[in-house]
Protein backbone atom coordinates (compact mmCIF):
# COMPACT_ATOMS: atom_id res chain seq x y z
CA UNK A 1 0.00 0.00 0.00
CA UNK A 2 1.47 3.40 -0.87
CA UNK A 3 1.78 5.99 1.77
CA UNK A 4 -0.09 9.21 1.72
CA UNK A 5 3.17 11.37 0.56
CA UNK A 6 4.03 8.46 -1.98
CA UNK A 7 0.49 9.44 -3.56
CA UNK A 8 -0.06 13.19 -3.53
CA UNK A 9 3.58 13.82 -4.70
CA UNK A 10 3.10 11.59 -8.21
CA UNK A 11 -0.72 13.15 -8.35
CA UNK A 12 1.06 16.59 -8.20
CA UNK A 13 3.65 15.41 -11.06
CA UNK A 14 1.12 14.17 -12.44
CA UNK A 15 -1.38 16.82 -12.91
CA UNK A 16 2.21 19.47 -13.19
CA UNK A 17 3.10 17.53 -16.39
CA UNK A 18 -0.87 17.21 -17.69
CA UNK A 19 -1.70 20.99 -16.67
CA UNK A 20 1.35 22.10 -18.87
CA UNK A 21 0.07 20.00 -22.00
CA UNK A 22 -2.95 21.93 -21.30
CA UNK A 23 -2.02 25.14 -21.27
CA UNK A 24 -0.27 25.70 -24.52
CA UNK A 25 -3.29 23.52 -26.35
CA UNK A 26 -5.07 26.17 -24.57
CA UNK A 27 -2.80 28.61 -25.39
CA UNK A 28 -2.79 27.58 -28.64
CA UNK A 29 -6.21 28.33 -29.38
CA UNK A 30 -6.50 31.85 -28.37
CA UNK A 31 -5.65 32.84 -31.35
CA UNK A 32 -7.95 31.03 -33.32
CA UNK A 33 -11.35 31.22 -31.39
CA UNK A 34 -10.65 34.32 -28.56
CA UNK A 35 -9.30 34.24 -24.82
CA UNK A 36 -12.80 33.45 -23.83
CA UNK A 37 -13.37 30.66 -25.41
CA UNK A 38 -10.02 29.16 -25.40
CA UNK A 39 -11.01 30.24 -21.00
CA UNK A 40 -14.14 27.67 -21.29
CA UNK A 41 -12.82 24.98 -23.72
CA UNK A 42 -10.97 24.06 -20.36
CA UNK A 43 -13.87 23.66 -18.46
CA UNK A 44 -17.11 22.68 -21.22
CA UNK A 45 -14.89 20.03 -22.48
CA UNK A 46 -13.23 18.86 -19.24
CA UNK A 47 -17.07 17.88 -17.62
CA UNK A 48 -18.06 15.00 -19.40
CA UNK A 49 -14.10 13.52 -18.46
CA UNK A 50 -14.63 13.92 -14.77
CA UNK A 51 -17.76 12.58 -15.20
CA UNK A 52 -16.14 9.53 -16.75
CA UNK A 53 -13.30 9.63 -14.03
CA UNK A 54 -15.90 9.46 -11.16
CA UNK A 55 -17.84 6.81 -12.58
CA UNK A 56 -14.77 4.72 -12.99
CA UNK A 57 -13.64 5.08 -9.41
CA UNK A 58 -17.36 4.40 -8.30
CA UNK A 59 -16.98 0.96 -10.02
CA UNK A 60 -13.51 0.41 -8.95
CA UNK A 61 -13.83 1.39 -5.49
CA UNK A 62 -17.35 0.14 -4.97
CA UNK A 63 -17.74 3.39 -3.21
CA UNK A 64 -20.76 6.16 -3.95
CA UNK A 65 -20.04 9.47 -3.88
CA UNK A 66 -20.86 11.24 -0.49
CA UNK A 67 -23.59 13.43 0.14
CA UNK A 68 -23.18 17.13 -0.11
CA UNK A 69 -24.06 19.53 1.86
CA UNK A 70 -24.09 24.03 2.74
CA UNK A 71 -20.59 24.09 3.33
CA UNK A 72 -19.05 22.01 0.56
CA UNK A 73 -21.20 23.96 -2.26
CA UNK A 74 -20.07 27.35 -0.65
CA UNK A 75 -16.55 26.12 -1.02
CA UNK A 76 -16.85 24.96 -4.99
CA UNK A 77 -18.78 28.25 -5.87
CA UNK A 78 -15.59 30.06 -4.91
CA UNK A 79 -13.14 27.63 -5.83
CA UNK A 80 -15.37 27.49 -9.56
CA UNK A 81 -15.70 31.49 -10.16
CA UNK A 82 -11.69 32.22 -8.97
CA UNK A 83 -10.60 29.62 -11.53
CA UNK A 84 -12.67 30.88 -14.32
CA UNK A 85 -10.80 34.60 -13.86
CA UNK A 86 -7.75 33.19 -13.10
CA UNK A 87 -7.24 31.15 -16.09
CA UNK A 88 -8.83 34.11 -18.37
CA UNK A 89 -5.84 36.43 -16.33
CA UNK A 90 -3.60 33.12 -17.28
CA UNK A 91 -4.22 33.48 -20.44
CA UNK A 92 -4.00 37.18 -21.02
CA UNK A 93 -0.64 36.96 -19.60
CA UNK A 94 0.78 34.57 -21.85
CA UNK A 95 -0.61 36.04 -24.72
CA UNK A 96 1.31 39.64 -23.88
CA UNK A 97 4.44 37.79 -22.96
CA UNK A 98 6.42 34.45 -23.74
CA UNK A 99 4.42 31.29 -22.34
CA UNK A 100 7.41 30.06 -20.08
CA UNK A 101 6.98 33.96 -18.26
CA UNK A 102 3.67 33.61 -18.43
CA UNK A 103 3.23 30.73 -16.71
CA UNK A 104 6.45 32.24 -14.01
CA UNK A 105 3.92 35.12 -12.97
CA UNK A 106 0.94 33.00 -12.04
CA UNK A 107 3.40 30.95 -9.83
CA UNK A 108 4.08 33.53 -7.20
CA UNK A 109 0.44 31.48 -5.93
CA UNK A 110 2.69 29.08 -3.05
CA UNK A 111 3.34 31.87 -0.98
CA UNK A 112 -0.34 33.13 -1.47
CA UNK A 113 -1.71 29.70 -1.22
CA UNK A 114 0.26 29.21 2.38
CA UNK A 115 -1.55 32.22 3.81
CA UNK A 116 -4.64 31.77 2.58
CA UNK A 117 -4.50 28.03 4.06
CA UNK A 118 -3.79 29.29 7.27
CA UNK A 119 -6.89 31.71 7.28
CA UNK A 120 -9.42 29.60 5.98
CA UNK A 121 -8.45 26.40 6.50
CA UNK A 122 -5.88 26.52 9.33
CA UNK A 123 -4.02 24.34 7.55
CA UNK A 124 -0.09 25.03 9.14
CA UNK A 125 3.48 24.68 7.59
CA UNK A 126 6.88 24.00 9.22
CA UNK A 127 9.93 26.36 9.12
CA UNK A 128 11.49 24.13 6.44
CA UNK A 129 8.49 23.98 4.53
CA UNK A 130 7.93 27.69 4.46
CA UNK A 131 11.66 27.91 3.45
CA UNK A 132 10.95 25.59 0.60
CA UNK A 133 8.10 27.78 -0.25
CA UNK A 134 9.77 31.05 -0.01
CA UNK A 135 13.01 30.01 -2.34
CA UNK A 136 11.16 28.38 -4.80
CA UNK A 137 9.07 31.01 -5.33
CA UNK A 138 12.00 33.55 -5.27
CA UNK A 139 13.07 31.03 -8.11
CA UNK A 140 10.21 32.28 -10.21
CA UNK A 141 10.51 36.08 -9.40
CA UNK A 142 14.29 35.74 -10.81
CA UNK A 143 12.51 34.05 -14.02
CA UNK A 144 10.06 36.39 -14.28
CA UNK A 145 12.63 39.58 -13.98
CA UNK A 146 12.56 42.17 -17.00
CA UNK A 147 11.22 39.44 -19.37
CA UNK A 148 11.10 40.11 -23.33
CA UNK A 149 8.07 39.68 -25.29
CA UNK A 150 8.97 36.43 -27.40
CA UNK A 151 7.68 33.89 -30.08
CA UNK A 152 4.80 32.50 -28.00
CA UNK A 153 3.27 36.02 -27.22
CA UNK A 154 2.88 35.99 -31.38
CA UNK A 155 1.71 32.58 -31.77
CA UNK A 156 -0.65 32.16 -28.98
CA UNK A 157 -2.22 36.18 -29.44
CA UNK A 158 -1.73 37.33 -32.84
CA UNK A 159 -2.31 41.14 -33.67
CA UNK A 160 -5.56 41.90 -31.88
CA UNK A 161 -7.89 44.22 -33.77
CA UNK A 162 -9.61 45.56 -31.07
CA UNK A 163 -6.46 47.18 -30.10
CA UNK A 164 -5.13 50.18 -31.86
CA UNK A 165 -1.83 51.54 -32.50
CA UNK A 166 -0.55 52.05 -29.06
CA UNK A 167 -2.95 50.25 -26.73
CA UNK A 168 -3.16 47.05 -24.88
CA UNK A 169 -5.94 44.67 -25.55
CA UNK A 170 -8.72 44.77 -22.63
CA UNK A 171 -7.95 41.40 -20.08
CA UNK A 172 -9.88 38.29 -21.51
CA UNK A 173 -12.45 38.92 -18.88
CA UNK A 174 -13.68 42.02 -20.05
CA UNK A 175 -13.20 41.71 -23.71
CA UNK A 176 -16.88 39.61 -23.64
CA UNK A 177 -18.25 42.59 -21.34
CA UNK A 178 -20.85 44.49 -23.46
CA UNK A 179 -19.42 47.96 -24.14
CA UNK A 180 -21.57 50.07 -21.90
CA UNK A 181 -19.57 48.04 -19.25
CA UNK A 182 -16.16 47.55 -20.28
CA UNK A 183 -15.38 51.54 -18.41
CA UNK A 184 -15.93 49.35 -15.44
CA UNK A 185 -12.58 47.13 -15.35
CA UNK A 186 -10.29 48.09 -12.58
CA UNK A 187 -8.00 51.21 -13.75
CA UNK A 188 -5.99 47.98 -16.05
CA UNK A 189 -5.09 50.68 -19.35
CA UNK A 190 -3.99 53.21 -15.97
CA UNK A 191 -1.15 50.21 -15.39
CA UNK A 192 1.70 51.66 -17.45
CA UNK A 193 2.19 48.80 -20.49
CA UNK A 194 5.21 47.21 -18.57
CA UNK A 195 3.56 46.47 -15.40
CA UNK A 196 0.14 44.95 -17.34
CA UNK A 197 0.90 42.06 -17.99
CA UNK A 198 2.98 40.86 -14.56
CA UNK A 199 -0.03 42.59 -13.32
CA UNK A 200 -2.29 40.18 -14.65
CA UNK A 201 0.13 37.39 -13.69
CA UNK A 202 0.01 38.15 -10.09
CA UNK A 203 -3.62 38.55 -9.95
CA UNK A 204 -4.28 34.85 -12.01
CA UNK A 205 -1.73 33.61 -8.90
CA UNK A 206 -3.99 35.01 -6.04
CA UNK A 207 -7.44 34.02 -7.85
CA UNK A 208 -5.35 30.41 -8.54
CA UNK A 209 -4.62 30.38 -4.36
CA UNK A 210 -8.01 30.50 -3.76
CA UNK A 211 -9.45 28.30 -5.81
CA UNK A 212 -6.65 25.90 -4.53
CA UNK A 213 -7.71 26.72 -0.71
CA UNK A 214 -11.68 26.22 -1.66
CA UNK A 215 -11.16 23.50 -3.29
CA UNK A 216 -9.27 21.70 -0.39
CA UNK A 217 -12.21 22.88 1.84
CA UNK A 218 -14.57 21.58 -0.22
CA UNK A 219 -13.21 17.93 -0.28
CA UNK A 220 -12.64 18.13 3.21
CA UNK A 221 -16.00 19.18 4.08
CA UNK A 222 -16.95 15.95 2.25
CA UNK A 223 -16.14 13.59 5.00
CA UNK A 224 -16.87 10.54 4.37
CA UNK A 225 -15.51 8.16 1.71
CA UNK A 226 -11.82 7.77 0.83
CA UNK A 227 -9.24 10.37 -1.08
CA UNK A 228 -10.22 9.75 -4.20
CA UNK A 229 -14.07 9.18 -4.39
CA UNK A 230 -14.21 12.83 -2.76
CA UNK A 231 -11.76 14.53 -5.14
CA UNK A 232 -14.02 13.20 -7.53
CA UNK A 233 -16.89 14.22 -6.59
CA UNK A 234 -15.48 17.58 -6.04
CA UNK A 235 -14.30 17.94 -9.14
CA UNK A 236 -17.37 17.31 -11.13
CA UNK A 237 -19.22 18.96 -9.45
CA UNK A 238 -16.68 22.03 -9.94
CA UNK A 239 -16.72 21.64 -13.52
CA UNK A 240 -20.46 21.37 -13.07
CA UNK A 241 -20.60 24.78 -11.94
CA UNK A 242 -18.07 25.77 -14.25
CA UNK A 243 -20.23 24.99 -17.24
CA UNK A 244 -23.09 26.29 -16.20
CA UNK A 245 -21.83 29.73 -15.16
CA UNK A 246 -19.90 29.91 -18.56
CA UNK A 247 -22.35 28.86 -20.63
CA UNK A 248 -24.67 31.65 -19.87
CA UNK A 249 -22.12 33.86 -19.83
CA UNK A 250 -20.95 32.76 -23.60
CA UNK A 251 -24.67 32.40 -24.59
CA UNK A 252 -25.90 36.26 -23.26
CA UNK A 253 -22.57 37.75 -24.26
CA UNK A 254 -19.94 35.97 -26.73
CA UNK A 255 -21.82 33.53 -28.63
CA UNK A 256 -19.31 33.15 -31.68
CA UNK A 257 -16.51 32.42 -28.44
CA UNK A 258 -18.63 28.92 -28.18
CA UNK A 259 -19.06 28.28 -31.53
CA UNK A 260 -15.31 28.64 -32.39
CA UNK A 261 -14.73 25.94 -29.94
CA UNK A 262 -17.50 23.79 -31.17
CA UNK A 263 -15.45 24.62 -34.71
CA UNK A 264 -12.12 23.50 -33.46
CA UNK A 265 -13.40 20.71 -31.45
CA UNK A 266 -11.04 18.23 -31.74
CA UNK A 267 -8.24 20.21 -30.23
CA UNK A 268 -10.84 21.56 -27.65
CA UNK A 269 -11.41 18.06 -27.27
CA UNK A 270 -7.64 17.11 -26.46
CA UNK A 271 -7.11 20.19 -24.24
CA UNK A 272 -10.62 19.19 -21.94
CA UNK A 273 -8.98 16.02 -21.34
CA UNK A 274 -5.44 17.02 -20.15
CA UNK A 275 -7.50 20.04 -18.46
CA UNK A 276 -9.99 17.11 -16.44
CA UNK A 277 -6.76 14.65 -15.79
CA UNK A 278 -4.47 17.88 -14.55
CA UNK A 279 -7.89 18.65 -12.30
CA UNK A 280 -8.32 14.87 -10.41
CA UNK A 281 -4.90 14.99 -9.62
CA UNK A 282 -4.68 18.37 -7.67
CA UNK A 283 -7.99 17.19 -6.56
CA UNK A 284 -6.06 13.57 -5.12
CA UNK A 285 -3.32 16.11 -4.02
CA UNK A 286 -5.38 18.75 -2.08
CA UNK A 287 -7.53 15.43 -0.21
CA UNK A 288 -4.46 14.29 1.41
CA UNK A 289 -1.80 17.13 2.58
CA UNK A 290 -2.13 20.51 2.41
CA UNK A 291 -3.05 23.04 -0.75
CA UNK A 292 0.70 24.79 -0.53
CA UNK A 293 2.32 21.90 -0.53
CA UNK A 294 0.47 20.61 -3.55
CA UNK A 295 1.26 24.02 -5.09
CA UNK A 296 4.82 24.53 -3.82
CA UNK A 297 5.77 21.31 -6.01
CA UNK A 298 3.98 22.24 -8.59
CA UNK A 299 6.57 24.71 -9.15
CA UNK A 300 8.38 22.53 -11.28
CA UNK A 301 6.03 23.07 -14.13
CA UNK A 302 7.99 26.51 -14.72
CA UNK A 303 11.23 24.31 -15.48
CA UNK A 304 8.91 21.74 -17.93
CA UNK A 305 6.92 24.80 -19.58
CA UNK A 306 10.75 25.87 -19.92
CA UNK A 307 11.22 22.61 -22.07
CA UNK A 308 7.89 23.27 -24.13
CA UNK A 309 9.48 26.83 -24.66
CA UNK A 310 12.38 25.60 -26.01
CA UNK A 311 10.82 22.78 -27.97
CA UNK A 312 7.40 24.06 -29.35
CA UNK A 313 7.94 27.77 -29.58
CA UNK A 314 11.69 28.10 -30.26
CA UNK A 315 12.55 30.45 -27.38
CA UNK A 316 15.96 29.67 -25.41
CA UNK A 317 16.50 29.99 -22.23
CA UNK A 318 19.08 32.63 -20.44
CA UNK A 319 21.23 32.29 -17.27
CA UNK A 320 18.43 34.03 -15.48
CA UNK A 321 15.71 31.42 -16.30
CA UNK A 322 18.34 28.67 -15.14
CA UNK A 323 19.56 30.53 -12.01
CA UNK A 324 15.80 30.19 -11.02
CA UNK A 325 15.21 26.76 -12.12
CA UNK A 326 17.51 25.66 -9.61
CA UNK A 327 15.91 28.01 -6.77
CA UNK A 328 12.66 25.96 -7.88
CA UNK A 329 14.28 22.92 -7.61
CA UNK A 330 16.05 23.69 -4.20
CA UNK A 331 13.19 24.82 -2.70
CA UNK A 332 11.14 21.86 -3.51
CA UNK A 333 14.16 19.84 -2.70
CA UNK A 334 13.09 21.33 1.57
CA UNK A 335 9.36 20.96 1.09
CA UNK A 336 9.86 17.04 0.50
CA UNK A 337 12.85 16.47 3.27
CA UNK A 338 10.02 17.73 5.47
CA UNK A 339 8.39 14.63 4.64
CA UNK A 340 11.42 12.22 5.05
Amino acid sequence: MLSGPVIWIAATLAATGAQTARNAMQGSLVGAIGAAGATQVRFIYGFPFACLFLAVVTLVTGETPPAPGLMFFLYVLGGAVAQIFGTAMMLWAISQRSFATGIAYTKTEPVLVALFSVIVLGDHLGLMAWAGVLVASAGVIIMSLKPQRGTAARVIAGPDPAAGAGRQALPPGWRALPPGWRAFHPGWRALPPGWRAPGAGVASAALFALSSVWFRGAILALGDGGFIIRASTALVASLGLQCVMLGLWLGLFDRAAFMGSVRVWRASLTAGLMGALASQCWFIGFSLTSAANVRTLALLEVVFAQIVSRRVFHEAPGLREIAGAAMIVAGVAALLATWG
